[in-house]
């Protein structure tokens, strides 16, 4: 029995050996260094999509449909295939204001022989708005609200639904790009961290119970 104790003594020592060949501070340098590069990657995934969101406000200023159609698949691929990447809900606002502008022309061009109710409208919240904002249809529709239904059917119009100009973009919790790779190792040192914290704790456990035995 004694000589059993002896040798389990000595395959635990040898454990024990094996697990301090790994010193912990050089584990933990190796996180930190693998934190610092995640964190970095990680950034540039954020810097890549302010890029691309910066790159569909500008088209829906510039106007140009083609090109805001493209910026913003452009953005729709980035945050699809990058973590650290959801963007805020984008707003085509000029798009808007601009869609509602030429749907009141036209029909005030419509109607400029006779005085309808869009006009009358118009007159009464263009005092409080400065271009057609969300906030400018609003008034137009409380306005026209007011008045009973007409005959003519270009008096009362139906103004675009503020929420068909909004889009929205899912990233994922993990992705196969340099951030998403360099957060797994850094977990993988993490993990072994306490993994050799346990098994040490353990196996000094051990010993003691063995020389205790003796």
């Amino acid at each position: 029995m004694e000589g059993k104790g002896i040798v389990k003594r000595q395959q635990i020592k040898r454990n024990l050996g094996l697990i301090e060949r790994i010193k912990t501070w050089q584990l933990l340098i190796l996180l930190v260094l693998s934190l610092f590069v995640s964190a970095t990657f990680l950034r540039l995934n954020r810097v890549g999509l302010n890029e691309r969101m910066q790159a569909v406000v500008s088209a829906d200023e510039v106007g140009d449909i083609v090109v805001m159609q493209e910026r913003l698949y452009d953005l729709q691929r980035y945050a699809g295939s990058h973590m650290n990447a959801q963007p805020e809900d984008i707003y085509l606002t000029h798009q808007y204001e601009r869609d509602v502008k030429n749907i009141v022309e036209q029909a005030q061009a419509k109607n400029a022989e006779h005085s309808n109710i869009l006009k009358l409208a118009d007159d009464a919240c263009r005092p409080h708005y400065s271009g057609y904002t969300q906030g400018y249809v609003q008034c137009v529709r409380v306005e026209q609200e007011k008045y009973p239904p007409s005959e003519n059917p270009s008096d009362s119009i139906s103004l675009p639904n503020p929420i068909q100009y909004r889009h929205t973009f899912v990233s994922p919790l993990w992705s196969a790009d340099f951030a998403g790779w360099s957060v797994v190792i850094s977990l993988f040192f993490g993990l072994l961290i306490i993994i050799r914290l346990i098994l040490y704790a353990i196996l000094k456990l051990m010993l003691k119970r063995q020389y205790r035995a003796i």
